[in-house]
Parts: structure tokens; C-alpha cells; sequence
């Protein structure tokens, strides 16, 4: 019987924002349970029948656009990086990065040349820390779910 490995510290979201003077970001401190959500706009296919049943049609849908949600401790260093970016992008419009999420255990990988964050995340208040979620809007994503490595 096959083992595999995996690890959620081995995850890494990287963030290029050199076109907004940012430089590189390995973004950390991500909250416990779901880190990251890496979706399409809308599925690769779809298929039509025909109004009697008899004819059916596999369509190729041509929009690789896509999110990539995550969710960071409040505390986390990396939101203050985030907020500077969303404040650049409302500025100056400056806010387009290059975006990775990379399983170093793994080959799973996704990534977009042109990313912008959607806004500051909502924020709730609470008796303990709470989590800020993020969210980019991609073009292009690239998503390889390609499973862990075998140990």
C-alpha cells in the first residue's frame, strides 16, 4: 500500500507586486482549517441538448479566469502587505500582481500572471483573535491538482 505526504506549512501563496512597488510577498499566517480556495470563474464544459433529447453538444468554454481565496489570522504580518496593495490598486490602479500557490511536498500548483485583490476584507470583532479573508480575482489561472508525493 502506497504513502503519501502532506503538510499545510509545506503550502505557499507568493504574491509578485514589483508594479506596485511592493516587491515579492510569501504570504504566512494563515488561519486553521481551509487556507486557500483556488476556483474557476466558470467550468471548462458544459453540455446542450437538444429540445427532443436526441442530440447533445459538449461546449468548450474558453475562460481560464478565476479566484483564489484565503484566510489569514487577523494577526498575521501579511495583511498590512495586502491592505498596502488593495490601497495602491485604489489609488493609482497599481494593484495587478503575479500570484503562485505552490504544495512543496507535492507537484500541486496554481498560478495566474494577472491578479488584483477584490477589496480589504471584511473585519469582525470578537472575545478572541479573529481571521481576515482575501480574495483575487485571476486571469489566466492555472490550476494543476496533480496529488501528493509518495513517500
Amino acid at each position: 500500500m502506497a504513502a503519501y505526504q502532506y503538510s499545510s506549512d509545506a503550502i505557499t501563496l507568493s504574491l509578485d507586486a514589483t508594479a506596485a512597488d511592493l516587491g515579492g510577498h510569501i504570504v504566512e499566517g494563515f488561519a486553521d482549517g481551509s487556507m486557500i480556495r483556488i476556483s474557476r470563474s466558470e467550468p471548462m464544459r458544459s453540455l446542450k441538448a437538444s429540445g427532443d433529447g436526441k442530440v447533445n453538444t459538449f461546449n468548450k468554454r474558453n475562460n481560464r479566469n478565476g479566484t483564489i481565496a484565503f484566510t489569514l489570522e487577523a494577526a498575521s504580518p501579511s495583511n498590512k502587505f495586502l491592505r498596502d496593495l488593495a490601497l495602491s490598486d485604489q489609488n493609482s490602479g497599481n494593484g495587478i500582481v503575479g500570484v503562485g500557490v505552490k504544495d512543496t511536498f507535492g507537484a500541486e500548483f496554481s498560478k495566474s500572471p494577472q491578479a488584483v485583490l477584490v477589496g480589504p476584507p471584511d473585519m469582525d470583532f470578537s472575545t478572541e483573535s479573529g481571521t481576515r479573508e482575501w480574495m483575487l480575482i485571476c486571469t489566466e489561472l492555472d490550476i494543476a491538482a496533480e496529488g501528493s508525493t509518495q513517500v
